[in-house]
């Protein structure tokens, strides 16, 4: 008997931004160096996604926790 061992290879690149880099691009959007979509094309992460940090509209993300929804491993 043998067994079939898959490895799974990733498809897109989605979610594949850095806490680290969405935190500079709010910080660089606050401090009035660059709007939205320069921000979100130097420090790599998604327009959309950091507009909606930036004007505190994420509902299940608060500040610049990255989580992949639905599956939350904490609570806090």
């Amino acid at each position: 008997m043998s067994l079939m061992v898959y490895s799974y290879k990733r498809k897109t690149n989605r979610g594949s931004w850095s806490q680290a880099d969405m935190a500079k691009a709010l910080e660089a959007v606050r401090n009035n160096e660059m709007g939205w979509l320069k921000a979100s094309q130097i420090y790599n992460v998604p327009t959309a996604t950091l507009r909606r940090r930036g004007n505190n509209k994420n509902k299940i993300a608060t500040n610049t926790k990255k989580t992949s929804w639905p599956f939350q491993t904490s609570s806090e």
